[in-house]
């Protein structure tokens, strides 16, 4: 979550000609002191008192208390009051109580901005009535400027009237309060007391770069009810900027406005600042009442107990890129017939729902409301909504219903409205580029400080540009070159004012990825901005657009994406599931030849298990089930999984052992089953094993726990007379590595050279991931090349595959990576992106890239599908031109209906043969296919392998490709068939009845096959 904290204009301290330096040093007591270095002052007042205009007094570090030192009146004097360190290191304790009170300071002399308190702590104070209230600073028809002080733990509260402020009270004036701190402060009411922290009245005051926490309003007796235990304002011209008003609270009955109350005759803008954990029954964060009227701009409502806003302000409300998170009750409120304007916002996590419009009118336009309950919009009054993400939609005009995509909405501890959260959208989001440019609100606080107030806004929360250029708008909801976001935070590229291109949706200056996925978001449809992907303007978006974006894609970024092929079926050949039903069993999955193994991390209590497959010439069974020999509750066993040869590995995430979490277990087959002969753990801390790769004598595992979340990767290799004969090699860093990067979410071992994913790193933007490249030099593992993604968000390394010199990098922006390895190439670049894989329909298959699998020139990447929708798999083939075309997309067929929930969660290749884990289904499942090659000799249009497993083809001598393509009979292959081939064929007759070449496949060698032999006599076709 981000809340920009800017105001501009405002900060600069007024500073009229110096005059005296004035000196105080509670040290010099009982003084008196003349004011000078040497012989300071002994109290704060009597130095004031011997001041004049311009004069500045300089207090030293210390407490200062008692006569002097309290109730301190700068008498009109316009003057500097400075501690010499800051507030820290000089407090005023006003050590006051209920029979004996006092306040730090009262401004009453019509005192300007030239009249400066600078750098105090005041605490401790505490007023009765028949004082108005301030039990920090009471400021009367005064305009001082208040810098830099910490008002802290100061009280107002009456025997019998309602005090207000216990803080600051300002009745009148414009007093500028600037990066100060105010926390637990306290207004004691008995029925209508407000202002917990600050109570601003009259005139127009200014709160910029200010802390205001844990303030309250309490109620003494009575049953009425109490607002603002933060702020209170009314009948006055306000300005809030850059502030963190959190933790405060209004008690009572029927309370409103726990962090800020607006009440009566208010013209107010509250701009960049986060409301957070405040409490009250209605508006926790912010209430608006009477004939007030606000703007609010870039600001954060997040985890407020009875909401983030409420208005019932005649004046109306208009909120402006802001956010509504997490809060306890609605986001906002808006009731007894007031006007609501919400525009580029972003609600979500909000218990009792997005927006609650109560016999009132609320507009909202370019907004997200997703994920709050019961209900995103409840209208009970007049609502429109337009160009907004609505989940379960609302009526009107360019609104959609579809996931937005936020990076993370409710952050890494899985609670919304935390500042951990995450509401940018990802590259895939449907709302990059869906809003109408014409709704942004005109810029009334001069965001980019132009001097241009006409304009739009020009700014998201981030203070990034909101592209949205009057100059360039070409029409409503058809903008170019750029349409501003739905929500809060506009997805960045270029500034509109650069040069458009032809298919450059985006106008970031590139023809480029986020291009051709804003236009498959708009095939088939030209409402709204998708108007502006019609590039050959017939009227639809369609394929031919796509072909169009595509072949500007090849020609300014050199092969970025290739048009689908025509493609040959590719057959299921089976749906396995586990004996036991086993939980998320094909989370993971590995393939080797005729051998395949699958996880199932959340079996037995999450103990976890996996499951041997093995191909017996006609199908797949189950023929083992694997088990930790020391598993216990969760520990995740199956996590990742790996094969080779006769070699299995499966990783348990949290496996407990002494202190240290984590371990590999890896499991050789003896000839009738496959037993467990090694643990691998770290050799120093955990291991905590998120992915595996296996390859002959090296395997690698990654840790993305390490270091923060910074990740590891550990290198360990078979060393076949040792005792314990797999040991750890070498512990693999990042060479920049950060916290967060997350290196070792994904790892890959071929050869020697090894490859590990950090889609956490930042060096293109925040998560635009990289991958490393390590390579064996006969010593030790070296880092060979670090490759990055492209744009912020990309997550690149997300999934990692390799095949030979070929590394495919997944994303989660629904994309996938080539790259090419040239030995010519320079050192450290000698790895060279080839192509961006993208799926023919890649806006209707969530998570595509999020797995991937490379055998050859064949490579398989998982589209898993968001929640329990379905999922799919899509097959890529490099052709002879070298370029990656899709060539088939993979839905179960034996699924029901044909849609299996995961489907793509995890995917493995080997040659022919494809194995895909659908971990969501119920119960859990995995897909076999074969097919992959490709080959289809009798133009059948289906693959040779389909053709021979569902017996259309005949294959005799079992070498994968149908009779009816070869000289089968030809036996010693000299392309005739004679008698050398007769001499073999009764040989095998002789000594080998039952095996191959048994011609007519049944299973024997006999005068059958010597028929067709003979039938076939001469020089093959």
């Amino acid at each position: 979550m981000s809340c920009r904290i800017v105001f501009v204009g405002l900060l600069a301290v007024s500073s009229a000609q110096a005059g005296v330096v004035i000196h105080v040093d509670a040290g010099n007591c009982p003084g008196p002191g003349s004011g000078t270095e040497g012989d300071p002052y002994c109290s704060i007042q009597t130095a004031i008192d011997n001041a004049v205009n311009t004069d500045e007094v300089i207090v030293a570090d210390g407490i200062y208390t008692g006569p002097g030192n309290r109730d301190i009146d700068f008498g009109g004097r316009l003057i500097t009051l400075r501690s010499a360190n800051g507030p820290d290191n000089c407090i005023i304790d006003c050590q006051a109580k209920a029979i004996d009170p006092h306040r730090g300071f009262w401004f009453h002399g019509g005192e300007t901005s030239d009249a400066v308190l600078d750098g105090f702590t005041i605490r401790n104070g505490f007023v009765m009535d028949p004082e108005p209230g301030g039990g920090g600073i009471l400021c009367e028809n005064s305009s001082p400027t208040i810098v830099n002080c910490m008002i802290l733990d100061n009280r107002a509260g009456g025997s019998f009237e309602d005090l207000y402020g216990g803080g600051i009270y300002s009745a009148g004036g414009s007093p500028m309060i600037t990066n100060c701190v105010i926390a637990g402060n306290v207004a004691i009411a008995h029925c209508g007391g407000a202002g917990g922290g600050l109570y601003l009245i009259l005139g127009s005051p200014m709160v910029i770069n200010c802390t205001i926490s844990d303030n309250r309003v309490l109620v003494a007796d009575g049953v009425c009810g109490k607002t603002a235990g933060g702020i209170y304002v009314r009948d006055a011209n306000l300005i809030i900027a850059g502030c963190t008003i959190s933790g405060n609270e209004a008690s009572g009955f029927y309370t409103s406005g726990g962090g800020l109350t607006i009440s009566r005759g208010v013209i107010a803008t509250v701009i960049g600042c986060t409301f957070s954990e405040n409490v009250s029954d209605f508006g926790g964060g912010m209430s608006i009442g009477g004939d007030s009227g606000v703007t609010v701009i870039d600001c954060a409502f997040t985890g407020n107990l009875g909401g983030g806003m409420s208005n019932a302000g005649d004046g109306g409300v208009t909120a402006i890129n802001s956010t509504f998170t997490g809060n306890l009750g609605w986001g906002m409120l808006n009731s007894n017939g007031k006007i609501a304007t919400v525009v580029n916002c972003t609600f979500t996590g909000n218990q009792d729902g997005g927006i609650r419009n109560h016999v009132s009118t609320l507009r909202v336009i370019n907004c997200i409301l997703w994920d709050n309950g019961p209900d995103e919009v409840r209208d009970l009054g007049a609502t429109t909504v337009s160009f907004s993400d609505v989940q379960g939609g609302f009526t009107g005009t360019g609104n959609v219903d579809v996931d937005p995509l936020f990076v993370d909405a409710d952050g890494p501890d899985d609670i919304p409205g935390t500042d951990d959260d995450d509401l940018r959208l990802q590259l895939a989001s449907p709302c990059i580029d869906a809003g109408n440019n014409w709704g942004t609100a005109v810029d009334v606080a001069d965001l980019d400080a132009d001097g241009d107030t006409a304009e739009l806004t020009p700014l998201d929360i981030d203070g990034n540009p909101r592209f949205a250029d009057v100059g360039t708008i070409a029409g409503v909801g058809c903008s170019v070159p750029a349409t501003v976001d739905m929500g809060a935070y506009e997805f960045q590229g270029q500034p509109a004012t650069d040069p458009m291109y032809f298919g450059d949706l985006d106008g970031d200056g590139v023809v480029g990825i986020a291009d051709l996925m804003f236009l498959n978001g708009c095939l088939g449809s030209i409402a709204g901005d998708c108007c502006i992907a019609d590039l050959n303007f017939d009227g639809e978006v369609g394929m031919s657009d796509r072909s169009l974006l595509l072949a500007e894609l090849i020609e300014t970024v050199g092969g970025l994406g290739v048009a689908p092929s025509p493609h040959l079926s590719i057959c299921e050949v089976a749906h396995v599931s586990a004996s036991d039903e086993a939980f998320y069993f094909g989370d993971s999955v590995a393939l080797d030849g005729d051998t395949s193994l699958i996880g199932a991390r959340r079996s037995l209590g999450n103990t976890g298990s996996a499951f041997v497959f093995k191909f017996d010439g006609t199908g797949w069974g189950e023929t083992q089930k694997l088990l930790a020999s020391d598993g216990g509750p969760d520990e995740d066993f199956g996590t990742a999984v790996a094969v080779d040869g006769g070699t299995l590995m499966v990783a348990a995430r949290t496996h407990l052992h002494g202190s240290s979490y984590g371990a590999v277990y890896v499991f050789d087959y003896d000839g009738s089953k496959w037993v467990e002969t090694q643990q691998l753990t770290a050799s120093e801390g955990s291991l905590v094993p998120v992915a595996l790769s296996l390859d002959g004598d090296v395997a690698v595992i990654g840790n993305t726990f390490d270091g923060g979340y910074t990740g590891a990767a550990y290198i360990f290799r078979f060393h076949p007379i040792s005792v314990i004969p797999w040991l750890q090699e070498q512990k693999l860093l990042a060479s920049d590595g950060a916290a967060g990067d997350r290196f070792g979410t994904s790892v890959v071992v071929s050869s020697d050279v090894v490859v590990i994913g950090a889609p956490g790193d930042d060096d293109n933007g925040s998560t635009s991931g990289a991958v490393y490249v390590y390579r064996f030099d006969g010593t030790n593992w070296v880092q060979e090349q670090k490759l990055l993604g492209q744009a912020p968000f990309w997550q690149f390394g997300t999934s990692l595959a390799m095949s030979g010199d070929v590394i495919l990098v997944g994303t989660s922006v629904r994309a996938a990576q080539v790259f090419r390895f040239d030995p010519l190439g320079a050192p450290g670049s000698k790895w060279v992106a080839e192509q961006i894989l993208f799926a023919s329909d890649v806006l209707s298959q969530g998570n595509f890239g999020e797995s991937v699998a490379l055998d050859g020139d064949i490579a398989l990447i998982g589209a898993f599908g968001s929640g329990y929708s379905p999922g799919a798999t899509y097959v890529f083939r490099r052709h002879e031109d070298g370029g990656w075309r899709e060539w088939q997309v993979l839905f179960p067929d034996s699924a029901p209906s044909g849609a299996a929930p995961g489907f793509g969660r995890s995917v493995a290749l080997d040659g022919d043969n494809a194995l895909i884990g659908a971990r969501r289904e119920r119960p859990s499942g995995a897909y076999m296919y074969t097919g992959l090659s490709g080959t289809n000799c009798n133009a059948n249009g289906r693959s040779d392998a389909c053709d021979i497993l569902d017996g259309t083809s005949d294959d005799a001598n079992g070498n994968g490709i149908p009779d009816e393509c070869e000289c089968v009979w030809d036996l010693d292959g000299d392309t005739n068939v004679g008698v050398t081939d007769l001499l073999d064929l009764l040989s095998r007759r002789a000594t080998d009845p039952g095996g191959p070449p048994h011609i007519d496949r049944n299973a024997t060698v006999d005068v059958a096959d010597l028929s067709a032999l003979l039938a076939n006599w001469g020089p093959c076709p």
